[in-house]
């Protein structure tokens, strides 16, 4: 796919950890009428961005945003992201596996946004045991995603040995709190971010 400027809108995102639900104690109970309306109302507002994860909502939250967005928009009306959940996986082949499953779930051919989800350090070791990293080069090279990059709760120091040894990391999300900037090293993650020339995009502005 080629790469090429893209179009966010509005710069904020609907995320898809928290979707309405039927019964609150109950995370699998999404409430899909409700969520059609607040995806239409966030659409003719002139948002554009929607993230969501493998692990979201009991694993149906991918499945909530192909039956509820996908299925009602033209696929280029809006921006789609989601994430690989490495630290759950057991072997190599679940890369490609969930990988293909996600493509299903949420009714696409290909995502605008691809994530390592959550990228701690137990996790990096199974990057680099399973070529984690060349498995997501060559997905994007495929055209199966336009960027990918990293979620991560980590230390600044490992943020920087990531993006140190992987340079082609398209952008981080990174937990900043707009008022409280030294939680989670949040001050300390951009200064390094700009460093290495890579975009910041926040996640849980207001801590969740």
């Amino acid at each position: 796919m080629e790469k090429k400027e893209i179009d966010f809108g509005k710069r904020f995102g609907m995320g898809g950890l928290r979707f309405p639900l039927l019964d609150p104690d109950d995370q699998m109970s999404i409430d899909y009428d409700t969520l059609n309306v607040m995806i239409d109302k966030f659409m003719a507002a002139g948002y554009r961005y929607f993230d969501t994860s493998y692990i979201y909502h009991g694993e149906l939250s991918e499945s909530a945003l192909g039956r509820c967005l996908v299925d009602r928009y033209p696929r280029d009306s809006f921006l789609l992201s989601t994430k690989m959940p490495i630290k759950f996986m057991k072997k190599k082949e679940d890369m490609e596996t969930i990988f293909e499953e996600q493509l299903k779930k949420c009714h696409v051919d290909y995502f605008d946004f691809y994530l390592i989800h959550s990228i701690g350090r137990e996790a990096y070791e199974n990057c680099k045991k399973w070529d984690t990293f060349e498995f997501l080069k060559q997905k994007r090279a495929e055209g199966k995603f336009r960027e990918f990059g990293v979620s991560l709760h980590d230390s600044p120091e490992f943020l920087d040995e990531i993006l140190t040894e992987h340079p082609e990391i398209d952008f981080v999300v990174e937990q900043l709190n707009y008022i409280d900037w030294t939680f989670q090293d949040g001050q300390e993650k951009v200064e390094l971010l700009r460093r290495h020339n890579i975009p910041v995009w926040v996640m849980e502005p207001v801590r969740g």
